[in-house]
Order: C-alpha cells, then sequence, then structure tokens
C-alpha cells in the first residue's frame, strides 16, 4: 500500500497516563514540552469523542490532560487550532503504523491488506483518536474540513498506486480512492460509535477485498484475501 520510505524519527505517541513530576527534575525542557503537549492531544481526541466539537472547550481539554490554561496555550491559540493539531500529529503517528506494517518487498495488493489491518489495530486500541481521524462531522467548519480533507488525499494516493501496477484499472473514475477512503472512513466511525453490525476486529477481510475489486477483480481480490 505503500512505497519503502527512508528512516524518519516517529511521531510521537498522544497517550501518556500521567503528568510529569512536580518540582525539581532532571527532565529536559523538550521533552517536558512534548509530553505535555501530547497529554493535551490525548484529552482533545477524548472530549470530542465524548462530546463533539461543539461539546469541546478548553476547561474541558486542560482538565482531563491536567495542565495549566497557559500550557495549553503555548501548545495552541484555541481550541479549532488544538483540534487541527491534533488531527496531524494522530495522522502523522497513525501513518507511520501503516508504513510499519507494510513488508517492503511485498507487493501492493498484500501492503493494501496489512494497511488496513494496520488501521483497524490503531482503532481498537486508541478508539478516541482514530474517531477524530475518521470525523466528519468536522466539515461544520471549513478549516477543519480542509486537514480531514488533506488526510484523506495522503491515504487516497497510497490506493492509487493500484492504477500503475495494474493497467486494466486504469480507466478507473478519478474518484474511486477518494471514494474508497471516505467509505471505510466512514464504516469506521460508525464502528467507534456502536453503530457498526460487527466488531471492527472482524472487518479486515471485508474491507480489504471492498479497497482491491475495483483494481484486480473479484476473484483476485478474494484470493489476496484469503491468502496467510
Amino acid at each position: 500500500m505503500v512505497a519503502e520510505q527512508p528512516d524518519t524519527p516517529k511521531p510521537s505517541s498522544p497517550e501518556p497516563n500521567s503528568p510529569l513530576p512536580r518540582g525539581r527534575h532532571d527532565i529536559p525542557a523538550e521533552e517536558v514540552e512534548r509530553h505535555q503537549r501530547d497529554r493535551v492531544v490525548a484529552a482533545v481526541a477524548t472530549v470530542m469523542a465524548e462530546r463533539g466539537y461543539g461539546g469541546l472547550t478548553v476547561e474541558r481539554v486542560i482538565a482531563l490532560a491536567r495542565v495549566s490554561r497557559t500550557t495549553f496555550y503555548r501548545h495552541f491559540g484555541n481550541k479549532r487550532e488544538a483540534v487541527i493539531g491534533s488531527h496531524e500529529q494522530i495522522f502523522a503517528r497513525f501513518l507511520a503504523s501503516i508504513e510499519d506494517a507494510c513488508p517492503p518487498q511485498a507487493d501492493w495488493a498484500e501492503k493494501v491488506k496489512a494497511g488496513i489491518g494496520a488501521t483497524l489495530d490503531f482503532a481498537v486500541a486508541q478508539p478516541a483518536q482514530a474517531q477524530l481521524l475518521a470525523a466528519g462531522f468536522l466539515a461544520a467548519d471549513l478549516a477543519l474540513a480542509r486537514r480531514v480533507q488533506v488526510s484523506y488525499d495522503q491515504l487516497a494516493a497510497l490506493l492509487a498506486e493500484g492504477r500503475r501496477l495494474h493497467t486494466e484499472a486504469a480507466s478507473l473514475p478519478a474518484l474511486t480512492e477518494q471514494a474508497l477512503v471516505g467509505a471505510i472512513a466512514t464504516i469506521l466511525a460508525r464502528g467507534l460509535i456502536g453503530e457498526g453490525s460487527r466488531p471492527l476486529a472482524d472487518l479486515h477481510s471485508q474491507l480489504t477485498q471492498f479497497a482491491l475489486i475495483p483494481y484486480l477483480g473479484m476473484a483476485e481480490a478474494e484470493r489476496v484475501v484469503a491468502s496467510a
């Protein structure tokens, strides 16, 4: 699903469980800043999952993150910036998990299969953060909707590699990849809020087949799904 990438530092994980120790300590200043930002990002995702964008307030975020108002505003100018920044950071970590899951020498279809598996693993392990990435309700705010669209475009570009590798897919409609990414995001979003008919972990085969059929056809997509 993705091309081999050079080694780069992995995005930090916004999932710390506790604040840093009070008083004097030997933790470098940049580590303190990173840890505080990660807590804010994790809190933004949690509050968004519980209350939506309309229910998100700076007060709720700083209470959950256990940081001061000053610390919040050192990282983000307002709640909109906090959601956009949180989306960017969480998406970077999610994309890195997909890249890690895709064997460099595997063919494109196997990378798609591995990438969808990594997507489901991420959603199961970090449901609030996955919900933020899949949140269609951000369309109510143009700046947030644009941020979501940037991430969808990146994922669509990974699928579009199938056009180059499979000549029969070259004539697919231009919106195919956007439609696939949007549909998968919708299915994940419904599952994350409890409206899906099956647990997320059980959707790997169906989503993989769904993503591959336009490029490979039904029979070959089924073969990839069934392969070990």
